[in-house]
């Protein structure tokens, strides 16, 4: 049985096919019965990438923004210009914000971490991407949109399309956000494939925050994923912007380096404190359980060492009062002893009187 062509939209630059009606649909046009609509998008995208070499065209179908989220790419260009392996592409949009995205050999196809370069971008049906591979796995990508007519974009008189973007929030025609469902993100990579720090990027449903993030911090933050052999904020809830993701993960680090440092002198109160913090970025997704559970352990130990050293001040209060105690008694003692003495001394006076007494007797006559 042969196989159905699932990429007949695809267009390499090298070789310019007809656009077939379908195609013709996607880039733009419309026919409601009285009214046709042309857009220029396929023309403007076809003079975006007249310089651009290697480069090749992609008209966005509804598989591209909604559903599955994935995009096949030209297995010419492919075959051509890839790697002949699964890997991880980056793709930088026209503000120079950068996405890992999974390239898929057997299908020619970008699967995970489109979904965010879809979102962040907002692409719809209708739009045409230019893919200009600007390096090896990289490249830069141009959005031409269809022109407005009276303020359409897709027929007259039609519904207004609804697709979910990259975080599972569904959207209007013009990117504004209807409500939708939370999700979980995930890295681009997977973690095993990162062998060393420069393998290592943080990068949240695609896109890459590491020019966002001090070297030392990734550095810090590089030990703490490889201890536990994942991405610590890969299951954080989807929809955060980047800065409070960078938050999250400086906190995580900064809770790391104080349980690094922390001693017997560090009071219960402060380890209390950095266990509730960390139970509020747990809340939020971030893997912080062996955290945690090391700040548990140490509590327990220092309340340990807490009750030794208060048993300890306790017995030498005890033996205060037993010396308070031992002062008075032989306070009360010296007073007898002088006592004593002073009758002592007496008696030795009236010992000497009866010594008198006593030798003047034996000695009278008879």
């Amino acid at each position: 049985m042969k196989k159905k062509n699932t990429r007949s939209n695809e267009i390499s630059i090298s070789k310019k096919p007809k656009i077939h009606k379908s195609e013709a649909e996607q880039a733009g046009r419309y026919n409601d019965g009285s009214h046709t609509i042309w857009s220029s998008a396929m023309e403007r995208a076809e003079e975006v990438s007249a310089n651009l070499s290697p480069s090749f065209l992609k008209p966005v179908q509804r598989s591209n923004v909604a559903g599955r989220f994935c995009v096949y790419l030209p297995k010419q260009f492919c075959d051509v210009h890839l790697p002949n392996h699964d890997d991880t592409i980056v793709l930088m949009d026209e503000d120079e914000r950068e996405y890992l995205v999974k390239y898929v050999l057997l299908r020619n196809k970008l699967d995970g971490g489109w979904r965010s370069f879809s979102n962040v971008n907002k692409l719809m049906e209708g739009d045409v991407l230019v893919f200009h591979l600007i390096a090896r796995c990289k490249f830069k990508v141009y959005v031409v949109r269809p022109q407005e007519v009276h303020g359409l974009i897709g027929p007259p008189n039609s519904v207004d399309p609804i697709y979910t973007d990259g975080t599972g929030n569904k959207r209007d025609k013009h990117g504004h956000s209807v409500p939708g469902s939370i999700r979980s993100s995930r890295s681009a990579v997977d973690f095993e494939d990162v062998k060393c720090f420069e393998d290592f990027q943080i990068s949240v449903d695609g896109l890459i925050l590491d020019s966002e993030i001090p070297r030392h911090l990734r550095e810090k933050y590089h030990v703490l994923c490889c201890s536990q052999e994942m991405f610590l904020h890969d299951h954080l809830i989807e929809g955060f912007n980047s800065m409070l993701v960078i938050g999250i993960i400086s906190e995580t680090t900064s809770i790391a380096d104080a349980i690094r440092a922390a001693n017997l002198s560090t009071s219960l109160k402060q380890l209390k404190i950095w266990d509730k913090t960390l139970e509020a970025l747990e809340e939020l997704g971030m893997w912080v359980k062996f955290l945690r559970v090391r700040l548990r352990k140490l509590v327990r130990l220092a309340c340990k060492s807490n009750e030794i050293v208060d048993s300890k001040k306790r017995r030498i209060a005890q033996l205060d009062d037993d010396y308070v105690s031992l002062k008075k008694t032989v306070l009360k003692a010296k007073v007898s002893i002088k006592g004593l003495e002073a009758e002592v001394e007496d008696l030795e006076v009236k010992k000497e009187k009866l010594s008198f007494e006593f030798k003047k007797l034996a000695c009278a006559p008879w």
